[in-house]
């Protein structure tokens, strides 16, 4: 909104550049905030792809955390069947030696 005196726009009022001003003003912010609202879109499918991005990489994570909890399972029961059969290799050692003497 311009400031003018009272007689300065009874003066302006009827050149017609003051018209055309006048009804071409509030056009001016209508297109700012189309604008605005056009940088929010493309700030907002940035954010979304962003978003989606993370999602895909979660989920990559995810079934590599499967897979590594599943090998360390594959590998614990493997060392317990290991430490058994030195265990039992042990024994039949000590057995031996008990017969031997």
């Amino acid at each position: 909104v311009t400031m003018i005196h009272p007689g300065q726009y009874f003066i302006l009022r009827k050149w017609q550049w003051w018209r055309l001003f006048t009804r071409v003003k509030p056009l001016l912010s209508v297109t700012r905030q189309e604008e605005e609202f056009k940088d929010k879109e493309r700030e907002m499918a940035k954010v979304k792809a962003a978003v989606d991005e993370t999602k895909a990489e979660n989920a990559e994570l995810q079934t590599k955390m499967e897979t590594l909890n599943s090998e360390h399972a594959t590998i614990k029961d493997s060392l317990e069947k290991e430490q058994q059969a030195a265990i039992e290799a042990e024994e039949q050692c000590t057995k031996l030696e008990g017969i031997g003497r």
